[in-house]
């Protein structure tokens, strides 16, 4: 008995009893010795977990323990996602017309533009797919975050390295007036063309390089820290902790649209002075000083992501206390018992062969999980297709400016988007769905979406009528015999490379610029406008129509409005909208929720990062490359200079409108059969999860605490 009472000895942070076994210092408790006790107290300003504490380096200070929370961590998550969001997508959504028009951009280059993000954020997400296993987590997300502040910085760089931009400011000695005595050869020279295309082709270039370091560095903060959050919270509380972290994305697109078309109201030469009103056609805002303090704010916020460690303090315990609802098939890996978890445990060193032969095909043998990954990637089309050019579509359809467009989405995006995805957190949170039932709900909300898009895209407002383009000069829409120049202007020899267009107001036509309208004089109003007499073109076609012309008769420098209930049409337009984005982004969180649970707990990171794959090579990718198109065949003139094709200048908008119908309804209605068909072959478990043993958790515990895939 003697010899079970020895003192226990203190060496090197660890006591020791005589009997060889050992008692942490680093945790309070009590070991049984043959029936004796060796307690051994926690040292005043030692850590409990050293590796698990919070700080930098070898620097972790008691004070900035109360950060090592998955609270706070949800809070930097949060904020850099919404940073990241506000970049990607709000801000380049709000001010792509303008980076078509202030780079002459065409809309293929900038659907490929806002493609790039996706295309780079797939080639990263095949690397930390098989080496994101063994990486520390939060500070590859960290370094990515460093990685978007680059890319938008280079984003940013055309503003400044290219001139002052004049294209439509009107000076003193260029009122844009028809003028029978300039002699100015309005031809380009070889060199003046090559000069334009290398010029643009610059401009694209440095936008497509920006855009792939965005791509690289996004990949880390919406993949490993999903995954890094399921590992430290309940199952229940991740459905709820998701839907804050995907909200905090909606919210900052719906920031980035808001924001961005507030800054568009500014002239976008910082210093210089206009007589042009963000309204004017010619405008063109600041879209550049949004990215640069997006970009400093992430930068801030990667420094405390870096501080966290691989793992957080009683993860082992949430895991442990975790349930599968696995698709329940014999020959899918991981959905049968754990005793062969030693096996599935080597995933952090598998083969790349084994890799993909052995674990993506388990995948590929669960039916519910395909159809979840098609069901949110055809939504993805949608989102980030029309989610981005949501905008351009306000603008172009109802004739709005390109800030107020921005600002009008934005508020929609903000509402319906955010509200969606806190729905969708607390639809399952509240009412504990299972997998089979939220595909139910998401199924019944993908045919309510379906029913709203058939009937939103026939709100059409009609084309302004640009002559020239739209109908003669005479006021036929005979357009066989259409163009640009007519014998009204042909004298005047009015440049096409500037487009000012002004509105008769009597007729509803609008006219490329003033010369083209062969207005001779104009003047200011009281309200600063500037008013255009003597235009013949307009004089002509009133003479061969028979209209009067009221008295003090004039045209107006700016572009027309459409007559035809417009505002009550854009109006309904956002509602509907409005509603259907609460369905879409309710759909996309319960559908996060369904993936973890219809798939074993040993494939969820695995899981999680194929279906972003697939989600951004059938979905992200492709649809703003759709969209692009959409407007490229709407398009009935685009503005050219030199011989090179750039922005589009008018649509058709009956044109427009059907191709957005067309797209979206086959896009929904492909994804309600996906959602359909996977609710149909969903097979819940066979065994009561209620009832399985002690040994069957802990086995399952150590199963996953080993194969922490981070996708």
């Amino acid at each position: 008995m003697g010899d079970a009472k020895e003192k226990c000895e203190v060496s090197s942070g660890v006591s020791l009893n005589g009997n060889g076994v050992s008692c942490s210092v680093e945790e309070t408790e009590e070991v049984a010795l043959n029936g004796v006790s060796c307690s051994v107290k926690e040292k005043e300003g030692e850590a409990e977990d050293t590796h698990l504490r919070y700080g930098f380096c070898g620097w972790r200070p008691s004070w900035l323990q109360s950060l090592n929370t998955p609270i706070w961590l949800l809070v930097f998550m949060s904020s850099a996602n919404a940073l990241r969001s506000i970049l990607v997508s709000g801000l380049l959504g709000s001010v792509v017309t303008t980076l078509e028009k202030r780079f002459d951009i065409t809309s293929t280059q900038s659907s490929w533009i806002i493609s790039t993000y996706d295309i780079s954020a797939l080639s990263m997400l095949l690397l930390v797919s098989y080496v994101g296993s063994k990486a520390h987590r939060p500070r590859w997300t960290a370094v990515g975050m460093l990685s978007i502040a680059l890319g938008t910085i280079i984003f940013t760089l055309p503003h400044f390295i290219t001139g002052e931009y004049k294209g439509y400011v009107v000076s003193d000695n260029d009122t844009g007036l028809c003028d029978l005595h300039d002699e100015t050869d309005r031809n380009c020279s070889d060199g003046e063309e090559e000069t334009m295309f290398l010029t643009a082709n610059k401009f694209f270039a440095i936008f497509i390089l920006g855009r792939l370091f965005l791509g690289l560095g996004a990949v880390p903060l919406y993949t490993l820290c999903v995954t890094y959050l399921d590992d430290i919270v309940s199952k229940e509380t991740f459905s709820l902790y998701i839907g804050f972290f995907y909200g905090a994305d909606v919210f900052g697109v719906s920031v980035g649209y808001m924001f961005g078309g507030y800054l568009l109201t500014f002239w976008g030469e910082a210093g210089k002075d206009t007589d042009l009103s963000y309204s004017d056609a010619g405008w063109v805002g600041a879209w550049w000083p949004g990215f640069i303090i997006c970009a400093l704010f992430m930068f801030l916020v990667a420094i405390p992501m870096a501080g966290y460690a691989r793992d957080m303090p009683g993860a082992a315990n949430v895991r442990a206390s975790k349930q599968s609802e696995a698709y329940a098939a014999g020959d899918v890996e991981g959905a049968q018992d754990t005793s062969d978890s030693k096996e599935n445990s080597e995933l952090d060193h598998v083969g790349l062969k084994r890799f993909v032969t052995e674990y993506l095909y388990s995948l590929a043998k669960n039916p519910a999980y395909i159809c979840l990954t098609l069901f949110v990637s055809f939504n993805w089309i949608i989102l980030n297709g029309f989610g981005t050019l949501g905008p351009k579509y306000v603008q172009v359809q109802f004739g709005q400016s390109a800030a107020f467009s921005a600002i009008l989405f934005g508020s929609v995006a903000v509402a319906g988007g955010v509200s969606g995805t806190v729905l969708g957190g607390l639809l399952v949170k509240k009412r504990q769905l299972t997998c089979h039932a939220i595909m139910k709900w998401e199924a019944a909300f993908s045919l309510v979406i379906f029913l709203l898009i058939s009937g939103v895209f026939w709100l059409i407002c009609d084309s302004i009528q640009l002559a020239g383009v739209h109908q003669s000069y005479e006021g036929f829409n005979d357009l066989s015999s259409i163009s640009m120049s007519d014998s009204c202007n042909a004298q005047c020899r009015c440049d096409t490379s500037s487009f000012t267009p002004i509105c008769d107001t009597q007729t509803d036509t609008q006219y490329f610029s003033p010369c083209h309208a062969g207005c001779m004089n104009s003047k200011l109003d009281d309200l600063g406008q500037t008013q255009l007499y003597n235009c013949t073109c307009i004089q002509r076609k009133y003479e061969l129509q028979n209209i009067t012309a009221p008295d003090n008769w004039h045209a107006s420098s700016n572009q027309c409005r459409s007559s035809d209930g417009c505002t009550e049409k854009m109006v309904v337009w956002l509602a509907v909208m409005f509603l259907a984005m609460i369905l879409l982004f309710a759909c996309n969180t319960m559908n996060i929720s369904a993936t973890v649970r219809c798939i074993a707990p040993s494939q969820t990171s695995l899981a999680i990062g194929a279906q972003l794959i697939v989600m951004q090579l059938l979905g992200k990718v492709p649809g703003p490359i759709m969209f692009g198109q959409a407007y490229r065949a709407a398009c009935q003139y685009s503005h050219t200079m030199c011989g090179d094709v750039g922005s589009c200048l008018a649509y058709d908008n009956n044109k427009i409108a059907m191709l957005m119908l067309a797209i979206c309804l086959s896009v929904m209605g492909s994804s309600l059969l996906s959602m359909l068909i996977g609710w149909k072959l969903y097979k819940p478990p066979r065994q009561n999860t209620d009832l399985r043993t002690k040994e069957t958790v802990e086995q399952q515990q150590q199963f996953m605490s080993k194969t922490e895939a981070t996708l």
